[in-house]
């Protein structure tokens, strides 16, 4: 496994909460090389908007294998982030539009790291604001430990939830390594130091550590389960890590209802719309309100009623232009950002990091950058000679006469008669 990888640094060594096929297929595509077009043709994220947002509810999305910090390169190998989810999810939480908070679901789970931080996170804002979650359609492992945390969970008639359990796993390559003619020597000071060394065979003593802190860890997700769906730890273990979808999945007390993820958003903006008006609904007067107003304006002095129509005016234009500048600034900060970490990632890939200042300096944007960068790699390679290739017309005996000569003689003697 090539700890360089994406997948590979992300799953080598360390516990992950990862349903079981997901687990044996991010292990596979870890091994899979990763060409330098690939890679420079990779766009990072996009996080001007930090969530969706429909009938005043923001969504969220918790798609693909999860880790705990976000990387340039996420979206084109389909990561998520516990980073990215809490800025989002914190967001929503103190925006003052957003009345509801909808989870869609689709991971097969990930990292431990970072993962009950979040799940508390979002237990805690309950009391906030109302928060579902939508197995959409796959909710497993720490996924699952997100869902949990929400008010309601809803599962689609396809989807499936659970996984809870954790898994972790040793690459001992010591065989291979024998076949090749290498042998590795480490020196270390301290008894649990090489503990997990791929090169050598996994000793009882570290395979007795790493159980040990899985089973802390499983211990630590079932009760946190158990705290989020109100339900006995001895229920939530004894799924034993099973999946379970559609209405299995209600049965079993990991979910609340069978609902596709429209459907669940329609029912929760219509519940939320009467319980929390959003800033744009307060501003809406209704008829009667308007009338009303409309009557008391007629009693006050015309230049009282123009200086306080302008005045509110000012005053609601002026917050909103507040609003609106922090909004753009803070978007333009993070496409700043992003945009500079796309520029010196593919200058890292493509072995040139001194072309950075210079491409920052000229202003050009990572597509730029990275067209400039295929551009001197394709210079940088092409040492062959170009072959050149001419057919030459063949040799015309002596006493023969050239096609063309004889069309000019008798083009000549035509304008002469």
């Amino acid at each position: 496994m090539d700890i360089t990888h994406p997948y590979g640094g992300l799953m080598t060594g360390r516990p992950m909460c990862l349903e079981r096929k997901a687990f044996e297929h991010l292990q596979k595509l870890s091994a899979q090389s990763i060409s330098e077009r690939q890679l420079l043709n990779a766009k990072p994220p996009d996080h001007g908007r930090l969530f969706a947002m429909q009938d005043s509810i923001a969504i969220i999305d918790v798609h693909g294998a999860l880790s705990k910090r976000a990387g340039p390169f996420d979206a084109f190998f389909g990561i998520g982030s516990y980073e990215v989810l809490e800025e989002q999810f914190l967001s929503a939480v103190d925006d003052p539009d957003v009345t509801g908070i909808l989870l869609d679901i689709d991971s097969p789970g990930g990292e431990v790291s970072g993962l009950f931080d979040l799940a508390d996170l979002i237990y805690a804002a309950r009391d906030d604001k109302p928060i579902w979650a939508v197995a959409n359609d796959d909710a497993f492992s720490a996924a699952y430990a997100l869902a949990s945390a929400a008010e309601k969970v809803f599962v689609t008639r396809t989807g499936g939830v659970g996984s809870i359990g954790v898994i972790a796993s040793h690459v001992d390559q010591s065989a291979f390594d024998e076949k090749l003619g290498v042998k590795y020597t480490t020196v270390f000071a301290g008894g649990r130091k090489n503990d997990f060394d791929p090169h050598n065979e996994l000793t009882s003593e570290a395979a007795a550590l790493l159980q040990s802190e899985i089973n802390r860890l499983y211990q630590l997700f079932t009760r946190t389960v158990a705290r989020n769906r109100g339900l006995p730890e001895a229920k939530v273990t004894g799924t034993e890590a099973g999946l379970f979808f559609g209405n299995d999945a209600v049965n079993a007390g990991l979910a609340d209802g069978v609902m596709t993820f429209s459907d669940a958003l329609q029912e929760m903006a219509a519940k939320n719309s009467k319980a929390v008006q959003p800033k744009r609904m307060r501003k809406t007067m209704t008829q009667e309100t308007q009338k009303t107003e409309a009557q008391a304006a007629e009693t006050q002095e015309p230049d009282t009623r123009v200086t306080q129509a302008s005045a509110s005016e000012t005053i609601l234009s002026d917050q909103e232009k507040d609003a609106l500048m922090a909004q753009a600034q803070s978007n333009a900060k993070e496409a700043l950002r992003a945009e500079i970490t796309a520029i010196s990632k593919a200058c890292e890939i493509a072995g040139m990091p001194e072309k950075l200042g210079a491409f920052i300096e000229q202003g050009l944007s990572a597509d730029q950058a990275k067209d400039e960068l295929m551009k001197l790699m394709a210079a940088k390679n092409n040492q062959q000679p170009e072959i050149h290739t001419q057919t030459l017309p063949a040799k015309l005996s002596e006493s023969e006469e050239s096609p063309v000569v004889k069309a000019a003689k008798a083009r000549a003697q035509i304008s002469q008669s």
